[in-house]
């Protein structure tokens, strides 16, 4: 019989779900808005320069009115602020938890109804702050416990297992995360970096050589697009700075894990937990720094 203590996202208060189900989908929206975006106008580039004159001056009104509707759009809807804000939530809340069932600082109080007391402060405290953004959140998860079962049974357990399911549960799968995302990011970058160079060798040879059918096709400025729309995709993706990122912390959280078997009381767990969401923090503040995210909390 395995006995091994797993803890999934539906573990977590209920705040942590609504506030990483709102972000997802704001992100979702936000990446296919962009990408239509650019799509439509590297089509319209396309058009602009093969159709006759009739045709031309109807589809490009077209497409061009289609890029300005999606602009719009992108702009007011605040997807992208709704996408971080949201993930800042998440990840302080999911913070919280872990340091909740570890008995780590702020939580150290053997009186779980005090340790209670100060977890829904911080919650209260947090919605007081984000209270435009629970406003989007809605009460879709609101049935959910904020403070659930599997909480409250790993947070009774005694060190050395809490220790266990942290080193595991947390730690491990963390780190493969993040090991995973650093090299998918590195990856997705050098693709798209060759294909634009691909494409840039190609228009230089097509200059150099007079290729007639690339002048009867019109092209060059199609393809100037394509390329301008992949590197403002790169941008939006951010892929360089995600991958450096993501391996730093994969590789701080890797030296972080190689001292479990140095802790042997719950001070030091206390520590211990406390050195790692740090470091797991760390990475998320430098990811909401690109959009001036401050602090959620300060106590």
């Amino acid at each position: 019989m395995n006995n091994k203590t797993t803890i999934s996202d539906n573990d977590f208060p209920g705040l942590f779900i609504s506030a990483d189900y709102t972000s997802k989908k704001a992100q979702n929206f936000f990446l296919i808005m962009n990408a239509t975006l650019l799509i439509v106008l590297i089509i319209t580039a396309f058009v602009s320069e093969n159709f006759n004159q009739t045709i031309l001056k109807n589809v490009t009104f077209f497409l061009l009115l289609v890029a300005l509707i999606l602009n719009i759009i992108i702009y007011y809807s605040q997807f992208e602020k709704t996408w971080y804000e949201g993930r800042a939530v998440a990840e302080s809340i999911k913070t919280l938890s872990w340091k909740y069932m570890m008995i780590s600082r702020p939580f150290e109080t053997s009186n779980e109804s005090e340790a209670d007391k100060i977890f829904l402060d911080y919650l209260n405290s947090l919605i007081g702050k984000k209270k435009s953004f629970f406003d989007l959140v809605g009460g879709k998860f609101s049935s959910v416990n904020q403070i659930t079962v599997k909480m409250r049974n790993v947070r009774n357990l005694n060190y050395d297992k809490r220790l266990n399911i942290y080193s595991t549960e947390r730690l491990k799968n963390q780190l493969h995360w993040y090991k995973k995302k650093s090299n998918t990011n590195r990856t997705k970058k050098t693709y798209l970096f060759l294909l634009n160079a691909c494409l840039i060798i190609f228009i230089l040879a097509a200059i150099a050589f007079d290729f007639e059918w690339i002048e009867r096709i019109k092209m060059v400025s199609f393809l100037i697009t394509f390329i301008t729309s992949i590197l403002a995709w790169m941008q939006i993706k951010n892929y360089q700075e995600l991958s450096y990122s993501y391996a730093l912390t994969a590789h701080e959280l890797s030296i972080i894990r190689s001292k479990t078997k140095l802790v042997d009381s719950e001070s030091k767990l206390s520590d211990f937990v406390d050195d790692s969401e740090t470091a797991i923090s760390r990475e998320h503040t430098m990811w909401l720094a690109r959009r001036d995210h401050l602090h959620l909390f300060d106590k």
